[in-house]
């Protein structure tokens, strides 16, 4: 709950710790407008840190690979939010929440890792499995929020776990499509710009008109 002691034992949750601290003493001293905000894991479009396990699950399957896991968090649980129902959370906040308070944005679904892994396989219809890598994580094996206080002013999500991972399936693959697309006309503009003026004439190209036919 957002009433629990904040307990950091690394470098990465104690700058969060510090953050939320930084701005509740804004919100003290100078009595500005401040909502500290604690969110479970945020998935969805436009996410291109591909080291996150969603976006890079989707990639390998993509390019027809198996996804990986690591074996130390194979049976990890945590919650997913799609980042349509954060940025409702968002606005709902700047609008109705009380300031200096602190909310979380969770949900009640829990996955494993290896749970979440094998319904983006089943969504993209992939059955080759995933590997497994040996590698251990000082990490909270049962991690969750609850978000009672949100859902106080009204707040619900929209997307279940399946909708949210089927609208972002679908914007990686035309991201991807697009990134293949570009680096094609990327080699095509590289050979092209290389080719002696007789080759281009030859192809009926002139050198002025290399950029025109690669990126029309």
């Amino acid at each position: 709950t957002e009433d629990m002691k904040l307990q950091p034992d690394d470098p990465y949750s104690t700058s969060k710790a510090c953050a939320d601290l930084l701005a509740q003493s804004y919100h003290k001293t100078y009595g500005m407008d401040v909502n500290v905000i604690r969110c479970a894991n945020i998935y969805g479009p436009r996410d291109m840190n591909l080291s996150r396990i969603i976006p890079n699950t989707i990639r390998k399957i993509l390019n027809n690979q198996k996804p990986q896991i690591y074996s130390g968090v194979l049976n990890f649980k945590r919650e997913f939010l799609f980042i349509d129902d954060v940025c409702e959370a968002y606005q709902l906040l700047s609008n109705t929440g009380v300031a200096g308070e602190i909310y979380n944005i969770g949900d009640t679904e829990f996955y494993t890792i290896k749970d979440l892994v094998q319904e983006i396989s089943d969504i993209m219809e992939f059955t080759d499995g995933y590997e497994v890598m040996g590698k251990d994580f000082l990490e909270i094996p049962f991690q969750y929020m609850s978000a009672d206080k949100l859902k106080s002013l009204g707040w619900s999500k929209q997307h279940s776990f399946n909708q949210g991972l089927v609208k972002t399936i679908d914007w990686y693959k035309k991201i991807f499509k697009k990134i293949q697309e570009n680096q094609q006309r990327r080699a095509d503009y590289w050979i092209l710009i290389n080719l002696s003026d007789k080759e281009l004439h030859d192809m009926g190209i002139s050198r002025g008109e290399i950029r025109q036919k690669v990126y029309r």
